[in-house]
């Protein structure tokens, strides 16, 4: 019995044993589960957090975009100060412009329960038609070559200044050939050239160079078309800030000056009695653009003495021919910033010279359209008097629904005049069809006439009937200077003259696009 008791006891102690045991484990389990289930718990809590910021981080994107797109429209539109908006979607977006960054840039922030996306884009300030000093959109197709040649430095000859080697400084694009002789030149823009504009050229088709001429930047042929400016979308008629016809019509006045009072009597005239034979010259009422009682204060051929004073950012919309061309005058001295547009054509005749580095002025000739828009007639820039011949130096940021011309009358093409110097440009030449500014001249049957060298053929030909020269025409070639300088004020709009023809792709400004795009830079 005590045996047995003993035999009891241990077995009862043995069951206590495995019961704790198996509490113990029991225990363990739930400990264990419960700390699987919190942990379970917080790493959904966290999966939820991480889900949420996603989320956030995304619609923040969405934002910084949305921001970007706004910029770009309102740019086109000529809007350019920053915004801020914190009504979308849950949170907010900020855009800065930094303009006068090389190259300028635009930085939108969208933020979303403080997550923030950061875009920054670079962008053109200019439509790319602006940022050459020369460019030919070649509207007509028909085959062309812009040309520069020349040698050396002007000399004096029989009371001329001739020879010399043409020289641009800054970017050209051409619809079609670009060949360069001799020691002509293509180079980087005035300085300081913050833009870095290389003198790159940019042709449709070839680029060709010989003897000594250089290109220092870069050469690409057979490039894209760039879009030209659209001339008739401005509508000056409506868009200006003078009227001048209508100011002439309202006054009664069909020759001379405005009345007494009136704030452009000291500015423009209409069919001056003294320059008949120029009214006559051309269709329609003729506008000369000048002070009363012009004076050359001392100046001298290549010298702009004469004040002109056109105002801050104004616009004249001119229906008729638009003149710089006094008899008892040098050239002007151009104060202010202004936008001439004439219906007709532009003659500039006198120098034409920026008063202080804050003038800028904007030549626009738009010509005649019918009702399908197509260019009827006008349209042209010409350089240079057929009779004096005495333009030298021109400040002007031109544009022509057709083309620029050199000493050469616009009712009969057939009536030119040899210049006395050759020229120099500060600003643009930008033509919707071709720049032909025809500066080689040679002694013929006819007198006197301008001359250019063909490349496809090898030979000279008449500038205006496209006759090949003799050998003995040939020998009495002679070569005038021709320097186009970029203005880079273009890009400045302090300086810029208002209403400047925009890009057609645009709505409203001269900016160019969106060129490169960079996520959290």
């Amino acid at each position: 019995m005590k045996i047995f008791s003993n035999n009891m006891m241990k077995g009862m102690g043995s069951l206590r044993d495995q019961s704790g045991m198996a509490l113990g484990m029991v225990m363990v389990v739930v400990l264990a589960v419960s700390v699987l289930g919190v942990a379970l718990m917080s790493s959904s809590t966290m999966n939820a957090l991480e889900t949420s910021r996603y989320l956030n981080s995304v619609k923040a994107f969405w934002l910084a975009e949305a921001g970007i797109q706004r910029f770009d429209k309102r740019a086109f539109a000529g809007v350019w100060s920053p915004f801020t908006d914190t009504s979308l979607g849950g949170g907010g977006i900020q855009v800065a412009i930094v303009s006068n960054a090389v190259p300028p840039y635009a930085e939108s922030v969208g933020t979303v329960q403080g997550d923030a996306q950061r875009i920054r884009v670079e962008f053109q300030y200019l439509a790319l038609s602006y940022q050459h000093a020369i460019f030919a959109a070649n509207k007509s197709g028909v085959p062309w070559t812009f040309t520069l040649r020349g040698t050396g430095n002007p000399a004096t000859v029989s009371g001329h200044e001739r020879s010399g080697r043409d020289v641009v400084m800054g970017n050209i694009y051409a619809d079609g050939d670009v060949v360069l002789y001799e020691q002509s030149m293509i180079s980087n823009a005035p300085a300081p050239n913050a833009y870095h504009l290389m003198g790159d050229v940019e042709a449709t088709g070839r680029i060709a160079l010989s003897n000594a001429a250089s290109i220092r930047g870069s050469q690409y042929e057979n490039v894209m078309e760039i879009p030209a400016p659209d001339l008739v979308v401005m509508n000056y008629a409506s868009n200006n800030n003078w009227n001048i016809r209508r100011e002439f019509q309202n006054a009664r006045v069909t020759s001379g000056n405005l009345p007494v009072g009136h704030p452009l009597r000291n500015v423009v005239v209409i069919n001056p009695s003294d320059r008949s034979a120029e009214n006559s010259s051309t269709p329609g009422d003729d506008f000369y653009f000048e002070p009363m009682n012009a004076n050359n204060n001392g100046a001298t051929q290549k010298e702009a003495k004469t004040p002109l004073a056109l105002g801050a950012n104004q616009t004249y919309y001119v229906d008729g021919n638009v003149w710089f061309h006094n008899l008892n005058v040098y050239g002007f001295a151009i104060d202010g910033t202004a936008t001439i547009a004439s219906t007709r054509d532009i003659h500039i005749s006198d120098n034409l010279k920026y008063a202080s580095t804050n003038s800028l002025l904007g030549l626009v000739s738009l010509g005649s359209y019918d009702s399908a828009g197509h260019l009827q007639s006008g349209g042209n820039v010409y350089f240079g008097d057929p009779e004096y011949g005495t333009t030298y130096t021109v400040d002007a940021f031109m544009f022509a629904a057709n083309d620029f011309y050199y000493n050469t009358s616009a009712n009969t093409p057939t009536r030119q005049e040899e210049p006395t110097t050759g020229f120099q440009v500060f600003g643009n030449y930008a033509a919707m069809n071709q720049v032909l500014v025809f500066r080689d001249w040679y002694t013929g049957s006819s007198g006197d006439r301008s001359a250019w060298y063909d490349p496809r053929t090898n030979r000279w030909l008449d500038s205006l009937t496209g006759t090949m020269l003799s050998s003995s025409q040939t020998n009495t070639l002679r070569h005038y200077q021709m320097t186009v300088k970029y203005d880079e004020r273009i890009r400045n709009q302090s300086t810029q003259p208002p209403r400047l023809p925009r890009q057609q792709s645009g709505v409203g400004s001269l900016y160019g696009g969106i060129t490169q795009w960079s996520i959290n830079p």
